[in-house]
C-alpha cells in the first residue's frame, strides 16, 4: 500500500506542475461488477472443501461467495503529454496476506489471531488496487518520457506471454483481466510505423521492504520492428542477481507470490498475418528459474541452469464470425512428475498443521506443469446482443483438463449479464496435478457487469 501511495503522490505532484488545460482529451471510464460464485459438490459433507492445500478448510471456503468490485480509469492526453490513473476497489485477500506475514515472522499463531479478529470486525474487507498512475511528457513527435506505475506488458500470446519480462504474469484462466502496472521511468522512441524502442528503469521493492538498494534496480529494453504483415519484438531485463536468493527454508516467504519475481532474461517474439490467419510465437531465455522447487530437505530452491519458456499460437476468424485461438505453451520452469511428487510429499508433511503461504502458492494453475495446450472459441450472436465462448486447457504431461464455458448477454447499452462454469479434472491418477491439489473442482459464476 505504501508504494501505491508513493505512485499516486508522484503523479499528483507532476500534474500540479503542469497546465492541465494542455490535456485536450480527457476520458473517464470503468465498471462495477457483482459476482456470485457457487461451488457445487457431489457429497455434501463437512470436509467437502478439504484438500492437500486446504486442510481443515483453512482457506475458509463456503458453498456460495459474493464479491463486489469497482474499477475506474481516468486518462487524458494533450499536445505536451498524457496521464493515466486507474484503480480498483476489490476484496483485499486478507487470509493470503496474513499467511505471508506469518511466514515471514515465523509466528502462525499470531496470524490466526489477527485473522479471527479481522473477521469478527468485518467479514467483508476491501482494498485499493492501484493499476496505473503515470504521466508522460511528449518531448517531440518521436520521443516521450513516462514515469510512475505504467504498462510495460509485451507479447503476442492469448493465455501466456513468455517474453513478458517486466510486467506481472498473466492468468491463463482469465487472460483479458487488466494487469497491475510496473513502477518505472521509461523512455520511448517511435520512428513512424516502422520501429519503436522502449528503455525503462524499474523500481520494484520486494519482501515488505520500504525501499531498495541500487543493485536492486532493474533495466528493461524492448525493440519492435514492423514490416508488411509481420511484426518482430525483442526485449531484455537485467539487474544484479544475488546468490543468496537461490535457497530458502520452506517456512520463509521469498516474495508475496512464493517465488522470485524476475531474473535477468532475454525474449523475442514474432507475429504474422497470412491470408487472415494469425501466426505468432514468442520465447525467453532466463539466467535461472524464477520458480522455487522443494528439495529433499524441505528447502525451496531455484535452478541455476538457463531456463527456456516458449509459446506458439494460431488465431483465425471464420466467415460466420467465430473467433478461434489455439496455443501451445512450453513452461521450462514448470514441475515435472518428480517435482510434483516432491511437492506432494512436502505438502503431506505439513498435514493439518500450519502451512506457509509460499508452499501453497507453488501450485500455480496454468504454470504448474511443463506443457499446456489452450483452445479458445468465441461465437457472437448479434441478433440477441450476446456471445458464447469455450476455453479448454489441457496439460499433456500432468493430464489435467480445465473446461470453461461462458455465456454473456447485453441487457442494455451498459449492463451485461454473464453465466459461466469452470471444471477441473484429472485424467490420470497419481500425476499430482492441479486437480489433485485444488480444494474446488467445480465452480459456477453469475456476474452482473455495468460499464460506464
Amino acid at each position: 500500500m505504501k508504494h501505491q501511495l508513493l505512485s499516486v503522490t508522484f503523479v499528483l505532484i507532476l500534474l500540479s506542475c503542469l497546465n492541465l488545460t494542455a490535456f485536450a482529451e480527457t476520458s473517464f471510464s470503468g465498471n462495477t461488477q457483482v459476482t456470485t460464485t457457487i461451488y457445487p459438490t457431489k457429497d455434501y459433507t463437512s470436509d467437502r472443501f478439504e484438500s492437500l492445500l486446504n486442510p481443515d478448510n483453512m482457506m475458509d471456503l463456503h458453498d456460495v461467495s459474493l464479491n463486489l468490485s469497482f474499477t475506474a480509469k481516468i486518462s487524458a492526453e494533450g499536445d505536451n503529454g498524457a496521464f493515466d490513473f486507474w484503480f480498483a476497489v476489490e476484496p483485499a485477500g486478507l487470509p493470503e496476506l496474513l499467511n505471508i506475514i506469518s511466514s515471514a515472522s515465523g509466528n502462525p499463531a499470531q496470524a490466526a489471531l489477527l485473522k479471527d479478529a479481522l473477521k469478527a470486525y468485518s467479514p467483508d474487507i476491501y482494498g485499493l488496487n492501484l493499476q496505473r498512475a503515470d504521466i508522460s511528457l511528449f518531448i517531440s513527435d518521436s520521443f516521450s518520457l513516462t514515469a510512475g506505475r505504467q504498462d510495460l506488458f509485451t507479447g503476442y500470446g492469448y493465455g501466456w506471454n513468455p517474453m513478458n519480462l517486466a510486467s506481472k504474469e498473466k492468468n491463463p484462466f482469465d487472460p483479458k483481466a487488466e494487469l497491475i502496472g510496473t513502477n518505472a521511468v521509461s523512455f520511448t522512441y517511435n520512428a513512424g510505423n516502422l520501429l519503436a524502442l522502449r528503455i525503462a528503469g524499474i523500481y520494484d521493492p520486494q519482501n515488505f521492504k520500504t525501499g531498495i538498494d541500487y543493485n536492486d534496480l532493474k533495466a528493461f529494453a524492448e525493440l519492435t520492428v514492423s514490416f508488411p504483415a509481420v511484426e518482430v519484438k525483442i526485449d531484455g531485463l537485467y539487474y544484479s542477481l544475488k546468490d543468496e536468493d537461490s535457497s530458502v527454508p520452506a517456512e520463509v516467504a521469498t516474495t508475496a507470490s512464493g517465488s522470485i519475481t524476475s531474473v535477468p532474461a532475454a525474449g523475442a517474439g514474432l507475429m504474422a498475418d497470412i491470408g487472415g490467419l494469425g501466426i505468432y510465437m514468442e520465447g525467453a531465455l532466463l539466467k535461472r528459474s524464477r520458480a522455487l522447487y522443494p528439495d529433499a530437505s524441505g528447502n525451496l530452491i531455484t535452478r541455476n541452469a538457463i531456463q527456456y519458456n516458449g509459446l506458439a499460437g494460431l488465431e483465425y476468424t471464420f466467415p460466420w464470425d467465430m473467433n478461434a485461438v489455439f496455443e501451445y505453451f512450453y513452461n521450462g520452469e514448470g514441475f515435472n512428475i518428480t517435482d510434483r511428487e516432491s511437492y506432494y510429499n512436502l505438502v503431506k508433511l505439513y498435514g493439518s498443521s500450519y502451512m506457509p503461504f509460499n508452499v501453497i502458492s507453488l501450485m500455480k494453475p496454468g504454470y504448474f506443469a511443463k506443457n499446456y495446450c489452450l483452445l479458445y472459441l468465441m461465437q457472437p450472436v448479434f441478433n440477441i446482443s450476446s456471445e458464447a465462448s469455450l476455453s479448454l486447457m489441457y496439460s499433456p504431461d500432468s493430464f489435467s483438463l480445465t473446461v470453461m464455458p461462458l455465456f454473456s448477454i447485453n441487457i442494455s447499452g451498459n449492463l451485461t449479464m454473464q453465466a459461466g462454469y469452470a471444471g477441473l479434472f484429472s485424467l490420470r491418477k497419481n500425476e499430482y496435478n492441479e486437480a489433485d491439489f485444488s480444494p474446488v473442482k467445480h465452480a459456477v459464476t453469475l456476474k452482473a457487469l455495468y460499464l460506464f
